[in-house]
């Protein structure tokens, strides 16, 4: 048989066969991999809450005790004397809702875990719903899944967090039709906003704000275009003129709502941090940051991640021109500047510093998603956002379980508190234990969540009690109100937020000459430093004076629980 070149004629190519057979067989398998990958993620993102008894959140007792006991006001006496419904056309209704459902079929422990549970699964599905359907959608789908357990989350914003899916849906339909609605979608897009705004106020604002920016862009860029051309220009400005009125008027309830619901709130406080807080926050993605500092590491590098991404790829395209689809990075732009703009805390709201700085982030993945960008620098970002999730997945699941032994032993107080009492709690230690037991030292346990500020809500839920540190009841936009007369923090406090203060700044005696009632005074985290201190060293006072203590916690001794000497005595 004649060779060529030593090879068998037979044989010649046949290498190549096999590669190329090799390298569809591994295409194949990159194309379908990312469906499983998200289904994995979906569970990995629900195990942690359902791996430990307790979900350490701040303010998620807050809201079970406020709904169980909106539910339980009609038949309850006591829960009538302190409380008045709060009825009306604000947002946070949402999942106040969705939980009173759930408690009717399960305890109340469980509709928790089962709220912040379709959270987790919907942001990622909205996410991804938003996303056109291009090979790329797949990728950077798994983009959103280091946002799942951020800051809000953690400090039990229930409400906000299905903004968040709310967010995605409103801004994805508009997308769809930019602006070009029919009447079904329309209507559509009038429901999601409307839904928006019961769930959060801030949320149905950015979604605006990021089609707004759109419309912008997108117009501006086809007048750009149209330089020269009188009559295209003109029809360009009716058309955007039509698509804007279609848009504004089918979001005109959520508008409407939105601009009552902020016309009717106090405005008595302004807190802004210094502009360099706001920077290095926004750049290292510090809403994201929950119980350790060391959470920087990964919340950084997803903020380098998603904006290397971006740069990378306006770099490297093959013409400068811009384009339609970059009204995601114009969105991007207006949300920052908006987060710059924004004080962290107004009226009645707190923390928006950590809420908008989220927005231009997921403006700027839904870019990544819209852009015709090569298939494998997106798979490359989406890889490199999920093994960051999974880092501080892992890492916080080891916090959760950390947290969780604390959390019980808070809650061992409950068969000692007789049902239908009012407590009292003073949280010395908010974070929990503190370097040396000192007010100023280093948190060892929880870095900016308070998780033990709230715990007493499961406790005057479980008791049919009243917790006098309900503070959503000390809001406008929950279901519950305090009456003027028996609010605690109008009451029992000698300065500005010192029911809550660390250590608390109250005065007991106030709140019962002017007709309130304390039956129970839960102390948690007292230690001797923090007796040292003025507002400390004067409530621990009255406590030594006019109370007993009756329960002590195991294993630490972090709870102490009190109740009034002649409370023994009627006894």
């Amino acid at each position: 048989m004649r060779t060529l070149g030593g090879v068998s004629p037979g044989f010649v190519g046949t290498g190549r066969t096999w590669a190329g057979g090799a390298a569809r067989t591994r295409g194949a398998a990159w194309a379908s991999a990312p469906g499983p990958l998200f289904a994995a993620l979906l569970v990995a993102g629900m195990l942690p809450i359902w791996l430990v008894p307790h979900v350490p959140t701040q303010d998620g007792a807050n809201h079970v005790e406020s709904v169980m006991a909106l539910l339980r006001l009609p038949g309850s006496a006591l829960l009538q004397h302190h409380y008045l419904p709060n009825y009306g056309p604000q947002p946070n209704w949402l999942t106040q809702i969705l939980f009173a459902a759930l408690v009717h079929v399960v305890s109340p422990r469980i509709a928790e875990k089962l709220v912040l549970t379709g959270y987790l699964v919907l942001l990622p599905l909205a996410f991804r719903h938003a996303l056109p359907r291009t090979p790329r959608r797949g990728w950077i789908a798994l983009g959103i899944f280091p946002f799942l357990h951020s800051y809000p989350f953690h400090m039990g914003f229930w409400n906000f967090s299905y903004s968040l899916v709310l967010f995605f849906v409103a801004v994805g339909s508009w997308y769809r039709a930019r602006g070009r609605f029919t009447l079904r979608r329309g209507l559509g897009f009038s429901l999601v906003t409307f839904v928006a705004f019961v769930a959060h106020s801030v949320s149905t604002s950015a979604a605006l704000a990021a089609i707004t920016a759109m419309l912008a862009w997108r117009g501006g860029l086809a007048l750009l275009r149209a330089r020269g051309r009188a009559g295209r220009r003109r029809t360009i400005v009716r058309g955007y003129l039509r698509r804007a009125a279609a848009t504004y008027l089918f979001a005109a309830p959520a508008i409407a709502l939105l601009g009552v619901f902020l016309v009717r709130q106090p405005k008595p406080l302004v807190y802004r941090p210094s502009l360099f807080d706001y920077a290095k926050h926004f750049v290292s993605l510090y809403a994201l940051v929950s119980f350790d500092r060391r959470e920087l590491f990964v919340t950084g590098a997803v903020s380098v991640a998603i904006a290397a991404a971006v740069v990378v790829s306006l770099r490297r395209r093959r013409t400068r021109r811009l384009r339609p689809v970059d009204g995601w990075l114009a969105a991007a732009a207006l949300g920052t500047v908006l987060y710059f703009l924004t004080p962290d805390s107004v009226a009645d709201g707190a923390q928006l510093t950590d809420r908008l700085a989220l927005y231009p982030f997921f403006s700027a993945l839904l870019w990544l998603g819209c852009a015709d960008l090569p298939l494998g620098r997106v798979r490359a970002v989406a890889l490199a956002l999920v093994a960051l999730f999974v880092a501080g997945t892992a890492f916080r699941l080891a916090k959760y379980r950390q947290i969780d032994g604390y959390l019980a032993e808070y809650e061992s107080v409950a068969p000692h508190v007789e049902v239908g009492s009012t407590i009292l709690p003073l949280t010395f230690a908010p974070f929990g234990p503190r370097a040396g037991g000192a007010i100023d030292g280093k948190k060892l346990l929880s870095y900016r969540v308070q998780v033990f500020q709230h715990v007493n809500g499961w406790i005057a839920t479980e008791r049919d009690g009243v917790d006098l540190d309900n503070s959503q009841a000390n809001t406008r936009h929950t279901p519950l109100r305090w009456k003027p007369e028996l609010n605690p923090f109008m009451l029992l406090q000698t300065r500005p937020f010192g029911v809550e203060s660390e250590p608390p700044c109250v005065e007991l005696w106030t709140y019962l000459a002017l007709g309130g009632r304390i039956d129970y005074v839960i102390v948690w985290g007292a230690t001797p430093l923090a007796a040292r201190d003025e507002c400390g060293a004067a409530v621990l006072a009255e406590l030594a004076a006019g109370y007993e203590r009756v329960f002590v916690s195991q294993p630490r001794g972090m709870l102490e629980l009190y109740r009034p000497v002649q409370h023994h005595a009627a006894r």
